[in-house]
């Protein structure tokens, strides 16, 4: 139960906003996990963050309990809250990519089994930055997959056996360019040979 060590004051609230995730490198950045993470049945709850006005310098966000995943993560459980109000107003030239999902923001070919996610996704935002352009990925399970160099059967993102309960709400508002995907197993799918088998979303999706 990470409740009380992320809550304020807490040995793990990262910053005053709660989980740290898994190769975030304290920036919320896209280390891979490359190993094998076994839940074993177990739960994690509480695992609550939230994050406001993060990183005018950034151009990339990772949020979930891993930022990124290569390896294996199976037979696990997680519950929370991920709250973003992000205040991403700035005038860098690069476009701005969120990723958010329960278990992880993010997978390079990553395999996700037995996977229950419990997280509630919320995010607030009105970009009013000039000129820029947004994506945000957001999914129960994952918030986006992507390949390897080489887009094959096995070298790719297998999702199986997982159940979304988490409900998702995004408001976002954008007034230029705009690519949101919001999903209740994976926000946004880039991988033309990635497996998605035997999953339930049974949350509410805003």
């Amino acid at each position: 139960d990470l409740s009380e060590v992320t809550a304020e004051g807490g040995d793990w609230n990262f910053g005053g906003r709660g989980w740290n995730p898994i190769g975030s490198n304290d920036s919320y950045s896209n280390l891979l996990f490359e190993g094998i993470f076994d839940g074993n049945g177990y739960s994690i709850s509480g695992m609550n963050m939230n994050i406001e006005k993060q990183g005018a310098n950034k151009t990339e966000f990772y949020f979930g309990l891993f930022s990124a995943v290569s390896g294996i993560v199976k037979n696990l459980t997680v519950g929370g809250k991920i709250q973003l109000d992000l205040n991403l107003s700035t005038k860098y030239s690069d476009p701005i990519k969120v990723y958010a999902g329960g278990i992880a923001a993010y997978s390079k070919c990553g395999v996700f089994e037995n996977c229950i996610n419990k997280t509630e996704i919320i995010v607030n935002e009105e970009l009013t930055a000039n000129g820029r352009s947004y994506t945000f990925s957001i999914g129960g399970i994952v918030g986006r997959t992507d390949s390897m160099s080489d887009d094959s059967f096995s070298n790719s993102t297998h999702i199986s056996r997982c159940l979304n309960m988490g409900k998702i709400n995004v408001n976002v508002c954008n007034y230029y360019e705009e690519s949101n995907y919001v999903a209740g197993i994976v926000g946004y799918n880039a991988q033309v040979s990635a497996v998605i088998e035997k999953c339930i979303n049974a949350a509410d999706i805003y």
